[in-house]
């Protein structure tokens, strides 16, 4: 899910077994958009308590220690997942 705030987008992935939410903060325009605006930015990435509705303005970060270690990673793959993609 994608939440439009001026030129700045998120994308969420919530893990329900550990009860938060990656959120994926990023500049330019959404994925999948006009082809001739700047290149995307990853401004910030964190998570949250509960999912992904409950997201908020990232007033509730969690401490990475209190992220399960497998979700961490999962998140960082699918980080370098994308910027592999980038530079295909």
């Amino acid at each position: 899910m994608a939440i439009r705030r001026s030129f700045q987008f998120e994308h969420f992935r919530s893990s329900e077994s550990a009860g938060v939410t990656a959120v994926v903060a990023y500049d330019g325009i959404p994925v999948g958009g006009f082809v001739d605006w700047d290149d995307q930015k990853i401004e910030a990435c964190f998570f949250v308590a509960g999912p992904e509705g409950d997201a908020g303005d990232g007033e509730r970060r969690l401490a990475l220690d209190d992220v399960d270690p497998i979700v961490v990673s999962e998140v960082c793959n699918d980080l370098a997942v994308l910027a592999e993609k980038v530079r295909a």
